[in-house]
């Protein structure tokens, strides 16, 4: 019989026989992958519990809601957010095998549900998508508020920010209460939340800097990164804070705000750039669906910007005018140095871009040209 997989820090063996403790691994799941390489994430049973009690609470889930579960159960916006979350709200779920733009009000209308988690794939997918004149949705939830619109059939979507790490959200808004369109909410009572400047000084109000989150591992924060006590080591400060990774903007209100992943800033001759600042500009060019960039190492500035642009459908995309972009709005030293029109992009889970895909393929590309 195997032994039961215990956390690299406790060295008392379990028993074959014994009820599994709240320290014993329930789950392992591995991040996206969009930047760097996936690593593996150990949940114990207590931080599936936390994800369901915390989740249920974070969106006000009740034994009356039915809730659409389209997003893969490997990641941990379904796991956590939506299907543990309704197991302990008593609550029902529909459980479908993929998202399908297609089949997504009827599914809904069918089965009387309330309540979804979507990413940002899918509502552009559903901006097309005739809304019926009645359902019974009370609430979405994203990465980021919506306003409610024609897309979510009038019902408000709520924001939050969470990890594979994290288990749950340890920043939210509510679902009642709303926030600012495109916030992702407020700091949440279960968790510390504080912004961390380059050199560790604790940033205020108006400031951008790095999210950390402080909570107890094994409970609401994650475990630890399977077999790999040197990446969990890092990913903590000396002082127990969980790093994010992730760049963030708190406003005097409040309300948090995605800036970008820590991997999405290059440094172009000592310079920080912000590939979605980048993106954003060429984002605004016709006929651009798609905008994604990385860096592409250079000898003599460390590395520079290379742009991948993906255009809508059935349209074009005229390089001049995404140039003539990037020299009207960004300074020299933050413009593409190529641009690149793509037919399609690499990607890993939820849709999402793998740019550590780009970004070795453009290494490699360097070395042969060396």
């Amino acid at each position: 019989m195997r032994t039961p997989y215990r956390p690299s820090w406790e060295e008392e063996p379990l028993s074959p026989a014994a009820s599994a403790p709240w320290d014993a691994a329930a789950s392992i799941q591995y991040t996206s992958g969009t930047t760097a390489r996936p690593k593996a994430v150990v949940w114990s049973q207590a931080n599936c519990l936390w994800a369901g009690q915390v989740g249920a609470a974070h969106q006000r889930l009740g034994p009356d809601d039915v809730n659409l579960v389209h997003l893969p159960l490997f990641h941990t916006n379904a796991l956590s957010y939506s299907f543990l979350s309704s197991l302990w709200s008593g609550g029902a779920v529909v459980l479908q095998p993929r998202f399908s733009a297609s089949r997504f009000w009827s599914t809904a209308v069918e089965h009387g549900v309330t309540w979804t988690s979507v990413v940002s794939f899918c509502l552009r997918a559903l901006a097309d998508r005739p809304v019926p004149e009645r359902h019974t949705f009370r609430g979405w939830a994203n990465s980021a508020v919506v306003d409610a619109g024609p897309v979510t059939g009038g019902v408000p979507v709520m924001g939050w920010f969470g990890m594979t790490e994290t288990v749950s959200h340890p920043v939210v808004s509510d679902p009642l209460l709303g926030g600012p369109a495109g916030s992702m909410g407020r700091a949440a009572p279960e968790y510390g939340v504080r912004l961390v400047a380059d050199d560790g000084a604790v940033l205020g109000p108006g400031a951008t800097g790095e999210l950390q989150v402080l909570g107890r591992r094994g409970v609401s924060l994650f475990t630890e990164y399977l077999h790999a006590p040197e990446q969990t080591a890092a990913a903590f400060t000396a002082d127990g804070w969980f790093r994010t990774g992730d760049r963030v903007r708190l406003d005097e209100d409040g309300h948090w705000w995605f800036v970008e992943r820590d991997k999405d800033v290059l440094k172009v001759g000592g310079e920080n750039v912000g590939a979605p600042e980048i993106e954003r500009v060429l984002l605004r060019a016709s006929g651009v669906r798609e905008a994604v960039v990385v860096g592409r190492p250079d000898p003599m500035l460390g590395e520079v910007p290379v742009a991948f642009v993906l255009p809508t459908s059935g349209g074009g995309v005229d390089l001049a005018t995404l140039e003539a972009a990037c020299e009207r709005e960004l300074t020299p030293y933050k413009r593409p140095r190529e641009i690149r029109v793509v037919d399609e992009l690499p990607r890993s889970t939820l849709d999402k871009v793998a740019k550590a895909v780009l970004r070795e393929r453009l290494r490699q590309e360097v070395e042969v040209d060396a």
